[in-house]
């Protein structure tokens, strides 16, 4: 199995694509696609065009953290292109995407995608916008991939079984400023410093931080080796396991 990073930024950072994992199986004749942000389907079509490679002809899986832009923003586009061009169906998993397709997007599920479960991926719901259903998920018992969450994933057993761990961060915990009960503070990207804490130095050698933002880079790169982390993601690493 091998793993290959496609972007590893923030929303907000198009430079450093937003955080989109290629997860291909060892004779690289399949890959599970993990979230779809803007950035992914234009990286996607510039990749196949310059390297000469078919990649969507060979994902035929994606997994949906939750609903934001920079994690499902050119679904419709890697769907309509493998239905349309390709004449090929797509298994999805995580959010239920449904209503994006129907309703945002006007086009029909049930051309684009092909119902049948994912194996060898297990879910796991995180805690990242009140009110909206988010998700990791554990690859085949060697991968681990946070998607968005206000609080540290690493103590989990899933997190903790994997070989190979990317988790989310910033350089302090984020919190949802338009909650109106200010005394109940909702913590929606975690920090650096709270991961360190809510973690072991085993799950931290094997992690590797992404949805982070340039400017944060050096000191969260700083901060990640005094605490032990693998370090930061960047677009093009490509991880065998």
């Amino acid at each position: 199995m091998k793993v290959e990073v496609l972007g590893a930024g923030t929303g907000l950072c198009p430079e450093l694509g937003n955080v989109s994992l290629l997860v291909w199986n060892s004779e690289q004749s399949r890959a599970t696609l993990l979230d779809c942000g803007c950035t992914v389907y234009p990286n996607l079509r510039r990749m196949e065009v310059s390297c000469q490679r078919d990649i969507l002809g060979k994902i035929d899986e994606v997994f949906i953290s939750h609903g934001h832009s920079d994690h499902l923003g050119s679904l419709d586009m890697v769907l309509a292109y493998r239905t349309i061009v390709l004449h090929q169906k797509t298994k999805v998993a995580g959010m239920d995407i449904r209503a994006f397709l129907q309703e945002i997007c006007h086009m029909d599920y049930q051309l684009l995608i092909d119902e049948s479960p994912i194996c060898g991926l297990d879910l796991i719901q995180t805690s990242h916008v009140r009110g909206m259903l988010s998700y990791g998920c554990l690859v085949n018992d060697k991968l681990f991939y946070s998607g968005d969450s206000g609080k540290s994933l690493l103590l989990t057993a899933e997190a903790q079984k994997a070989k190979l761990l990317i988790h989310e961060v910033s350089l302090e915990t984020l919190y949802d400023l338009t909650n109106d009960n200010q005394n109940e503070p909702f913590a929606v990207h975690v920090g650096i410093d709270d991961l360190y804490r809510n973690s072991t130095p085993e799950t931290r050698a094997k992690t590797w931080l992404a949805h982070y933002a340039p400017q944060e880079a050096e000191q969260l790169r700083a901060k990640a080796e005094v605490y032990g982390f693998a370090g930061l993601l960047e677009p093009g690493q490509i991880f065998d396991l």
